[in-house]
Formats: structure tokens, sequence, C-alpha cells
């Protein structure tokens, strides 16, 4: 296993919720007993912060299994485990609550364990990660290829061998940069944008001009998807049967089963082989997020509006019916809430809005709405979650949903100032919970002697955005920065109050610095926030000073610590990677980690 360490730049706390069917342990609480309401679920062990979900769809067993990453870029199984899918080291026995994926050629109970993952994803009976060298592995079933090795089933990950060698037999060597897990099939992107599939193929779901196996008769080997013109493709997502993809320009392809319309096309011929371009929506669309459930398929547009499409017998499309679709149909929101997030499941689909409110809409069968006042809904509901609790990112299983709740991603896109030691120089480091790539773009910037301000905007590929305008002013060794305003999205303008950031180093022996002084600052009508920090090479340790309100605190941390400022909720505050302060007028203090 690669072993990439783990920086904590800035503390983001999250909150795991869960809600629907539970049999299989997919709920993690360590029961078995459905709930029809979101509750929270806290067997990790102490200080875990969750990063990324994912859940299965197990049909027809009628269970399937949740995974998650967390901030050290460990993997975590549960739920459903028939065939070793929740990676623990043993197959057979459901597992009631999260066990740490293992490593490749472990045994039950394992002693090390998958290392690095960036982005999980859950399939029927099988499981896919990706770590930070670009690597998909894969466990669980494999009786069609799917995990993308020889084998059978396999409880602990193993590495798609075949991908990685077709990968880096191409110009350049690219890497996989994002997965998809669909029922007995699986997806890679590259980063030149082209799209990989392996496993069952009966319906045309690896897009490969037939209904049956490569030519070689391997149903583990990767072949990359051809497309009938030339596109970059930006994302991908697996249903039960059907693939989707979403390009560069906006545009959605799909290709594979059909038999609701899952695919989008306005057509119910029951397959397609190769790609095929979607079509049907408005005039000067730009679809900029996917997702794919059993079968039907969800996308955001760049103006925030959901579309739906595919199967509908239990209100899965939210467009107030439930007559299966074979084109787009706007979901019918009771407001005009932007969309942010959406997860397709078996039958039922989840979103989150641009300030974080959760919404559901399909079968309710099991409680997988969150909200035991309706059977099935047929437009948007609001799950049964305590005032205020805002959501960044959510998962629909077979029955079963999942949810993050973080107390710093109201808007998806947070953002960290750091300092650049060796340079003497700001930085702004991306803070996101979404598997999209995040851009940082310097819009303007106008220097005066030794000041600069600029206007920085931080962009995904879900249409989020955080636009910073900064004041820095650099003398030598001494780099002083302020925080003018915020935007998130398409909001107005917020003012963090009275803020700057003050870093001077004296140079020792071979160029290190043998001195750091920090004093970082925040003034509000609720109070101050003010930290000074010292660091001694002589002695090896920072000594940092704390007012916040009228608490002081001083301690001493080992080694060289550099606080630093990053956005919350659109408030500023401080962390030196293992507590965090927040403005006084947020009224949180800071958690240790």
């Amino acid at each position: 296993m690669a072993n990439t360490p783990s920086v904590r730049l800035f503390l983001f706390p999250t909150v795991l919720w869960v809600w629907g069917a539970n049999s299989h342990g997919e709920l993690g609480d360590a029961a078995n007993v459905d709930t029809n309401h979101p509750i929270t679920t806290a067997f990790f062990p102490t200080g875990t912060t969750l990063r990324k979900l994912a859940a299965g769809d197990g049909a027809p067993l009628d269970g399937s299994h949740s995974l998650a990453v967390d901030d050290d870029h460990h993997a975590w199984g549960w739920g459903l485990n028939t065939f070793g899918e929740v990676g623990n080291g043993h197959g057979g026995d459901n597992v009631f609550v999260p066990a740490q994926v293992c490593g490749t050629g472990q045994t039950s109970p394992c002693t090390q364990f998958i290392e690095s993952v960036v982005a999980v994803s859950a399939g029927g009976f099988h499981s896919l990660a990706l770590d930070g060298v670009g690597t998909v592995w894969g466990w669980g079933l494999n009786q069609n290829g799917q995990v993308g090795t020889q084998s059978g089933p396999t409880v602990v990950p193993v590495r798609n061998t075949p991908l990685f060698a077709q990968l880096h037999q191409q110009p350049g060597a690219p890497v996989a940069t994002a997965i998809a897990a669909g029922a007995n099939h699986s997806l890679a992107l590259d980063s030149r944008g082209v799209v990989w599939g392996w496993g069952t193929n009966g319906s045309g779901e690896l897009g490969n001009g037939t209904f049956s196996y490569p030519p070689d008769g391997a149903p583990y080997i990767a072949w990359a998807i051809n497309f009938p013109e030339p596109v970059t493709i930006t994302a991908i997502a697996a249903g039960g049967s059907h693939s989707l993809a979403l390009d560069s320009t906006g545009t959605v392809w799909s290709w594979g089963s059909n038999q609701f319309g899952e695919l989008g096309l306005s057509s119910f011929v029951d397959r397609f082989n190769t790609p095929q371009k979607l079509i049907h929506f408005p005039p000067n669309t730009r679809i900029v997020a996917i997702a794919a459930g059993a079968s039907h398929s969800l996308a955001i547009d760049s103006a925030r509006r959901v579309w739906a499409w595919g199967r509908n017998q239990a209100g899965q499309l939210g467009n107030q019916t439930q007559i299966d679709s074979h084109g787009p149909s706007q979901v019918l929101f009771p407001t005009n809430a932007p969309a942010a997030a959406i997860a397709a499941g078996g039958a039922h689909s989840l979103a989150i809005d641009t300030s974080g409110n959760p919404w559901a809409w399909g079968s309710n069968s099991n409680g997988q709405l969150g909200n035991p006042q309706v059977g099935v809904a047929t437009a948007p509901i609001r799950p049964q979650f305590p005032d205020n609790t805002r959501l960044a990112t959510v998962a629909a299983g077979h029955v079963h949903s999942l949810a993050l709740e973080s107390r710093s991603f109201f808007f998806g896109l947070e953002a960290v100032l750091d300092f650049e030691l060796a340079t003497a120089r700001m930085k702004i480091v991306p803070q996101h919970l979404s598997n999209s790539p995040v851009t940082v773009d310097v819009r303007e910037s106008a220097v005066k002697g030794n000041r600069t301000n600029m206007t920085v905007v931080l962009s995904d590929n879900g249409h989020h955005t955080l636009e910073l305008t900064l004041e820095q002013e650099k003398h030598e060794r001494k780099i002083t920065f302020e925080v003018r305003s915020l935007r998130y999205n398409d909001g107005a303008p917020r003012s963090p109050g009275s803020n700057r950031v003050e870093y001077h180093a004296s140079e020792g022996k071979g160029g290190l610095p043998d001195s750091i002084r920090q004093h970082l600052s925040l003034h509000s009508a609720a109070g101050t926030l003010e930290i000074t920090a010292h660091f001694s090479a002589e002695r090896g340790d920072t000594t940092i000073h704390v007012l916040s309100g009228s608490e002081v605190r001083e301690f001493t941390r080992q080694g060289m610590v550099l606080i630093r400022m990053g956005t919350m909720n659109g408030l500023i505050g401080f962390s030196d990677g293992a507590e965090t302060w927040l403005q006084p007028s947020a009224n949180v203090r800071g958690t240790a980690l």
C-alpha cells in the first residue's frame, strides 16, 4: 500500500448521519433495526473525522453496504458482507459497526490497512477505492471481473493491475482520478479525461460496442471507452446496469441498460453499447454534476436545477408523477432552493441545497427518506433533521441513506490561507468534501510597493465558488495579510471583521529559520481572538498564547508549528493543525482532535 503522510492544515469536523434499512448493518450503529429518521452514529475511534461517503445497492438481496474515507485517508466499511465487500478480511458475516478496510494480503483480524485513500465507491456487492497516487483497488464479489482481477471474491483490497498497466502504457502515463462502481461493473476516469470500464457487459454498460466481454474474453480487463466525437470527460457515474459521463462542455453521455429510460435518450430502446449524447435538455443547459441509481439518473445544471430521468415507480424522479421518463424532467422542489449535491439510490433520491439543507424523494419503504410522515414522495421533502443541521455530502444506497454534517462546509468549499516559509509568501489551499477538482484563479492583482491586493476565486465542477479579496504585505522574512471580504457562490460579499495575520522569521544556519514569531488577530463586536506563537529552533518547540474573549491559555507544541487562517461557514478561524479557534461571534470553542 502507498504510504502518504496525512497533514491536517485545518480542523473541519464532521458528523455522520444515517437512516433507512439496517437489517444487514447498513447504518453502522451496532443494531439491525431500521430507522425512519436520521440518527448519528459514533462507532469510530475517538478523533476520527470523515470526509467521503459511499453506499451500495445490494439488490436482489435487499441489503447493501456502506463505505467512508476519514481525514487520515483510511477507508472504512460496514453492512452487507456476503462476498467481503466491507473489506474487513472475511466474508459471509454482516458487519454492524464500521471496520477499517484491510490492506492487501491481510486476513482477519487484520493488522495492516489500506492507506492514502482519496475516494471510495460502493457497487452491488463490490467496492472500489482510489489512492493518492492514482491507483485503483477493488474487493468483494468478482464473478464478472468487476473487482479488476482474475481471482474470485476477495475480502481485502487488491490492486487493479490490468488497469494500472494499461494506463502506464499510454502517452504521459496518466493516472486514475475518479472511480464509480455499478451493480456488476466498474468505471474509472484518468487524468487525460478518458473513461475505462471493466466487469459485466450484458447491457452494454462498458460502452465498447458489444454486449459481451472484451475480445480476449477477460471481463477483468479494463478497456478505454471510445466516444463518437472528441471529448474530455470530467465526471463519471455507474448505476445498476448503466453508465453516465459528463464532459468539459457540460454535456452528459450515457450507455448501457435503458429498460426504464435511465439513459435519458427520449427512447425506450432497451440498451446501448456505445456512449450516446443527451440532447433533450432545454437550450443552453450546462450540466455540472451527475449521479446514477439502480434504474434512474440525476443531474445538476449550472443554474442549480436538478434533472431526473429513468424509472419512476416510487417517485424517484421527483416530478410529481410515478411514470417512467425516457428524457430529463425537472425535479420539482417546493422552494427555489439551488442544489449543491445529489445522490441516487435504489428507488430514492437525495439532494443538498447550497444552504446545506437536505431533501429526499422517492420510496420510503424502509425509512430511507428520513421522514416517517410519508410513504412515497413524488416531489422533494425535508428529512427530519434537527434545526440548523447543515449537510455537506450525501450517499444513497439500496434502501438506506448516509450524510455528513459539517461545521464548516455550509457552502461546499472553504480555503486555508497558509504561509510558505521558504519563499515568504501567502498561499491558498482549497478545502473540499467532494471528489471534483478545485481550481484557484487569481482574477485581479494590484501591486504597490510591498503591498499586493488580490481577488482569488476557488471553484469546482459542482459550481461551488468562494471568492476572497485579500491584502498582502511583504518585507524580506516578514509577511502580513488580511481578508477583506468573502463571497460564496452568487451570494453577497461578507465582511469577516477586522483581521490580521503576521509572520516574522529570522534565518539561522543553512538558511533554516531559528525563530518564527506569529501574531494573528480577529476583532468583532462580540469579542476578540488573538493568538501569539513563537517557535525556537534552540528549544525545538512552539509556545502558543491564545486570548479568546475573556479566556486566556498558553501551551507548548513540539516542533515548528505554523498557525493557519481559514474560512469556516462564512467566518474566519485559526488552526495549528490540532485545534481550531473561531471568531467569538461564532460562539463555538476550539475542538481538539
